[in-house]
Parts: structure tokens; C-alpha cells; sequence
């Protein structure tokens, strides 16, 4: 089944996972900026979707790279629906997902917006979610971090699986974040206004982890155009 939602409406894309083989990084998708932190194969995964999941093993912290989805094309007004866990035991601050868009540049100028999702030891939950900006190569936190939804998430791995919503339209910047099992919230937990990325840009996972860590995703899901991203892959 190939990986678009509705093959009328070419601003839906949403994938499981399932049309790609195991083992391998999955065709479509492509490294950008920094490329030797770390791996994104497709691998069987108990628990997700379809039995598979794209796995990120980071292998050297601190690198800053971009995973991007080469189906969707340029754009600058998006929103992106993910569904992913840690693997590894987390420490400190272990990052779940981190979907962005409007991404762009090169090493040294890169530019996106991203939406992190991440364990941390000193939220109420175990868990935080920000808003980050990365402009000509500076990160700067636009909004955040915040705590989590309950409930509390257990430090042990494989995690619970995290759903995190993330929009940019035209000037504001959005996101959601809820853990499987509970109902996604009606409203949106930040909307941040910022004019610094004007531009379309590639649409993926921002990968710059501060610990050698394992995660994965087993859902992915973008709307262009003010669209929603579904839920669901039909």
C-alpha cells in the first residue's frame, strides 16, 4: 500500500511504515545536514501500527540532522502528526520525537522549526514537550518546555507511545502532545507567532540528541495547505 492517505487529495501523506522492507533506511526519505550521528532504519517493532517502525539509533550525541520525507513536497504551511517512543532506558533528558518543517540550508545555515518531545527527570510528568527554532545554524526555544499530560511515564523502555501534533501556519506555530491511550486535547497547548522562517521547506525528524539513545516511530503524518493530519491511515 503505498504511503499517500488519499491519492486524490495529494496534500494528505501518511505512512505506518508498512510499505517499506526491514533493515534497511526507507526509500523516500533523506539525510540531510549532519549524517553520521546516527542510523534510521526501518525494523520490526512489537506494539506499533503495522509490526514496523523507523528507528533512530543515536550513535554520537550533538549531532544536527534532519530526516526528511521526500513525498511531501517543499512547503510552508503543514501540519505534522507523529506517534513514537524511546527504546532505551532514559536518562536525564532523552528525546521521544521531534517532528519539523520549513526546513532548510546547509551545515552551519541550517533552518527549521521543530517540535521536541522528550523524558525529563524534572518534570511532573516525566515527560516535557518545547517549541524550537533553528535560524542560519543558532537554536533558539520559542516556547517552553512544558510538563507533559499525566499520567506519570515510567522510566523503562520501551516507553509509552507519545502522540505529538505540530502546525505552522503562515506566522503561528502550534503544538499538542498526548500519550496513547488518553484522548488528544481540543485545543492547542501553545500557539506561538513568529515571522523568522518565512520559507517552504523539507518536512522530517529534526535528529539532534543530547544522549546515545534508541527511538522510534511507527506513525507519520502531514497536512499542507491548513489541513489536519489524520489519525488514522486509510
Amino acid at each position: 500500500m503505498p504511503a499517500y492517505f488519499n491519492a486524490r487529495d495529494t496534500d494528505f501523506y501518511v505512512t505506518d511504515f508498512a510499505e517499506y522492507p526491514v533493515g534497511a533506511p526507507p526509500a523516500n526519505w533523506s539525510k540531510r545536514w549532519a549524517t553520521a550521528h546516527y542510523d534510521a532504519t526501518v525494523e520490526t517493532s512489537a506494539g506499533s501500527f503495522s509490526g514496523k517502525a523507523l528507528r533512530f539509533n543515536i550513535t554520537t550525541i550533538n549531532g544536527l540532522g534532519l530526516f526528511s520525507w521526500d513525498r511531501v513536497p517543499l512547503a510552508a504551511d503543514f501540519e505534522i502528526l507523529t506517534r513514537s517512543r524511546m527504546l532505551t532506558a532514559p536518562a536525564t533528558i532523552t528525546v521521544i520525537s521531534r517532528p519539523a518543517g520549513r526546513a532548510g540550508g546547509g551545515i552551519g545555515t541550517e533552518n527549521a522549526y521543530s517540535n521536541p518531545a522528550f523524558y525529563h527527570t524534572s518534570s511532573a510528568t516525566d515527560w516535557r514537550v518545547q517549541t524550537s527554532k533553528m535560524v542560519a545554524g543558532t537554536s533558539t526555544i520559542i516556547n517552553g518546555p512544558g510538563d507533559g499530560l499525566g499520567p506519570l511515564i515510567a522510566a523503562t523502555a520501551p516507553s509509552v507511545w507519545i502522540w505529538n501534533r505540530f502546525r505552522v501556519q503562515g506566522t503561528n506555530v502550534q503544538r499538542r502532545g498526548w500519550q496513547q491511550g488518553t484522548a488528544e486535547p481540543g485545543t492547542w497547548d501553545n500557539i506561538i507567532v513568529d515571522a523568522s522562517l518565512p520559507a517552504a521547506g523539507w518536512i522530517g525528524d529534526y535528529v539532534a540528541d543530547s544522549l546515545v539513545s534508541m527511538r522510534e516511530t511507527d506513525f507519520f503524518a502531514v497536512a499542507l495547505k491548513g489541513k489536519t493530519a489524520p489519525s488514522v491511515r486509510k
